[in-house]
């Protein structure tokens, strides 16, 4: 069993529970900043056109098999044609946000209709409020865990919290998520993007983000917490959420617990609350990804939740060697923590080599998968590893823990002050609504409207989303002059064509 600190003066938990609040105050604060001040408005077509499947998904799929067949035949450079074939295999990966977007949208979209609002103002409204929504809620679910987790862990957690935001903020040197993203082509460069990958076990950011991957990162820490309070059922709720949150990062991280829990505390996964829990999680999860590729049949969910339960119970009955039942006993000695961290640092170690040979090799396959996937792993780990660590600490020492947890309460009640200070330091934290967006999709509607008049404009990604959505919203057919393409198309944007 875990130890922990026998007593928790009222003064000591009153100060970390006021700098866990003012910390979240800071995530959106900064949030709000980053928001408002956003400068390129890409991504946010990405994301409002993985909304509107749920809109009208006929009209969505036809557009897209359109866009798709041009970009075989026409695009000679294969990169088009799979950017957006994988694009479109994702689209449902953020069904939290596309809700909510969808939503906002059913708002919005009448006022525009009825002359209130021009569409690029209305876009500009779905988006402030969406993601300051998303962004509300996730931090309140953050807190509403808290209440669940070791009272008395309550300082550390505050002091590992404003530990990683001040790195975050202070010391913001962030390698890139992906470990080979840019195609290596020597064995030199494949050592450097591993020792970029390595370096997020610490410096990676990004529970500040306005975007999914943000809000599960920040979710993902209570998952952990409260496993290591013993709050089995209550995490595996979370970390289900969180697949709704960021499907993919939330999938992988199920399955880690899953495959943690089946080595050192198989028993659990037998009692019929956790195993409902995780059997109705991957009913949930074959739900989505029979939307996503659209030609699984109705019933693979339920074969799914059938599967994965009876696949639970009887690889938690099987009999293990007895040098390895007593490895993991030995492991288990040592607490949840440890244990945890011990066992997914380890499916890391698993994971980093199928990750290189399955980027480098010719089966077909999601290179962005494989090549983002080590530096992802870690990004997920990141947060837990930090208060984790701490709460190993004070478990190894807790006498002195004991001396010093109201000084450690205070000096983290500081830093979130100073945190809290810094984000409304920063620039156009005082602003309402987003400073850029406007005019950027003013321009977007004056391509689409060029277009609509026959004018032909060459392939760029972030056209064709707007005008995917914007025919959608209004009513209008797709604008085919969007799509033509020329040779030197990628030597001129390069970046956005390297790999």
């Amino acid at each position: 069993m875990t130890k922990s600190p026998p007593h928790l003066s009222w003064s000591a938990k009153a100060f970390a529970i006021a700098s866990i609040a003012f910390s979240l105050i800071a995530i959106w604060m900064v949030v709000h900043a980053a928001i408002v001040g956003r400068e390129s408005e890409d991504d946010l077509h990405y994301l409002y056109y993985s909304a509107t499947k749920g809109v009208d998904s006929l009209k969505f799929q036809e557009t897209g098999a359109r866009i798709q067949e041009f970009l075989q035949n026409e695009a000679k450079d294969p990169f088009y044609s799979y950017r957006f074939n994988e694009r479109q295999k994702i689209v449902d990966n953020y069904p939290f946000l596309s809700v909510v977007i969808r939503e906002v949208r059913a708002i919005k979209l009448p006022e525009v209709i009825n002359g209130d609002l021009s569409y690029p103002e209305a876009l500009v409204s779905i988006f402030n409020i969406s993601l300051h929504v998303t962004t509300t809620l996730t931090l309140l679910c953050f807190a509403a865990c808290l209440a669940l987790v070791r009272k008395s862990w309550l300082p550390w957690v505050s002091s590992g919290l404003v530990l990683i935001l001040a790195m975050d903020w202070y010391f913001p040197w962030q390698p890139p998520i992906w470990i080979l993203h840019v195609r290596p082509q020597t064995i030199a460069e494949v050592f450097e993007r591993l020792v970029q990958t390595l370096a997020l076990a610490f410096t990676a950011g990004g529970m500040a983000s306005d975007f999914p991957r943000g809000h599960f990162l920040m979710l993902a820490l209570p998952v952990f917490l409260l496993r290591w309070s013993l709050r089995y059922r209550s995490s595996y709720a979370l970390a289900a959420i969180t697949a709704m949150v960021h499907f993919g990062m939330g999938l992988l991280l199920m399955l880690c617990l899953v495959f943690t829990d089946l080595l050192v505390r198989r028993n659990l996964l037998r009692t019929p609350a956790v195993l409902a829990l995780i059997t109705g999680s991957f009913c949930l999860f074959a739900t989505l990804m029979t939307l996503q590729l659209g030609f699984l049949p109705a019933w693979t969910p339920f074969a799914t939740g059938a599967i994965v339960a009876t696949l639970l119970w009887v690889l938690s009955g099987i009999r293990r060697p007895a040098a390895l039942d007593a490895l993991i006993e030995r492991i288990a000695k040592n607490g949840p923590v440890f244990s945890d961290l011990l066992i997914l640092y380890g499916i890391w170690l698993v994971l980093l080599p199928i990750s290189v040979v399955m980027y480098f090799s010719t089966i077909p396959k999601p290179i962005w998968t494989w090549g983002e996937l080590p530096g992802r792993y870690l990004l997920m780990m990141r947060g837990p590893l930090v208060i984790g660590g701490i709460i190993l600490i004070i478990e190894k020492f807790p006498q002195m823990a004991e001396k010093w947890v109201k000084t450690v309460a205070v000096v983290s009640l500081t830093g979130s002050l100073v945190l809290v200070a810094h984000s409304i330091n920063l620039p156009n934290t005082l602003a309402v609504t987003p400073l850029a967006l406007p005019e950027q999709f003013a321009a977007r509607e004056r391509t689409a409207l060029s277009a609509e008049a026959g004018n032909n404009h060459e392939y760029v990604e972030a056209d064709v989303y707007f005008a995917v959505v914007r025919s959608l919203d209004l009513g209008k057919p797709f604008p085919n002059a969007l799509l033509t393409y020329s040779p030197d198309a990628c030597r001129r944007r390069y970046e956005s064509c390297e790999r």
